[in-house]
């Protein structure tokens, strides 16, 4: 069982994902690509400036995807944080359609995905508690709202995913909740489970405010 934890910068993905791993006794990973390589994590973002940066718009797509593929090639039960939702909506202005359909036939698509959302204001509160000099406060990318383009994606292309509401949540109560989904969504039948994640995104689907109007972002048509 492969688990994705998504979701814009300081909504909290980190944390959950390493208590996520350890109420599961699944394996976590921050970034598997880094472990499977043994690189220096300054290296590696390092690395990663340098291929997002490139002309050659391309080649941040394809690095990631290849991170995807690694995130998904074991066969143990693993936790990582961003997978191909992030992909999906970093990389939207540099890969098409087609390309993106090639993407997914190689094996990167999560069993489930975990889209925490909290508003704007919300993370910037909880990047500012731990720590008030993150870089991320100065980032319009990092504060940036992409969770319709996200769900947008989820739904498109049939990934299996629970969006949660974090707003309101303590760290615990997240953490919970994502154990106690993965445990039902284990043990239902696969023919059985779009059902299920019909169900639980009408329960822990989440709104936000657009335009001055309450948008239903979590729909129920995901399968």
């Amino acid at each position: 069982m492969n688990i994705a934890i998504e979701g814009m910068d300081g909504v909290g993905k980190s944390s959950v994902a390493k208590l996520l791993a350890k109420s599961l006794g699944y394996e976590h990973f921050e970034q598997k690509l880094i472990d499977k390589l043994g690189m220096d994590k300054e290296f590696y973002k390092e690395f990663v400036n340098y291929v997002r940066n490139s002309n050659n718009k391309k080649m941040s797509a394809l690095f990631f995807t290849l991170r995807c593929m690694i995130d998904n090639s074991d066969s143990f039960d693993s936790i990582v944080e961003r997978s191909i939702t992030s992909l999906a909506y970093y990389e939207k202005d540099n890969i098409n359609k087609k390309m993106l359909e090639t993407i997914l036939s190689l094996g990167v698509i999560p069993d489930l995905t975990f889209l925490l959302y909290a508003p704007t204001e919300e993370r910037i509160k909880r990047i500012r508690k731990r720590n008030p000099y993150d870089e991320d406060l100065d980032n319009p990318e990092a504060l940036a709202d992409g969770y319709a383009t996200m769900l947008e994606f989820l739904h498109s292309y049939n990934i299996p995913y629970v969006g949660i509401d974090t707003t309101e949540l303590s760290l615990e109560d997240v953490v919970k909740t994502c154990h106690v989904i993965t445990c039902a969504y284990l043990k239902t039948k696969e023919e059985e489970r779009k059902k299920l994640l019909e169900q639980l995104n009408d329960i822990y689907g989440f709104e936000r405010n657009e335009k001055g109007r309450n948008k239903k972002l979590c729909k129920t048509n995901m399968m």
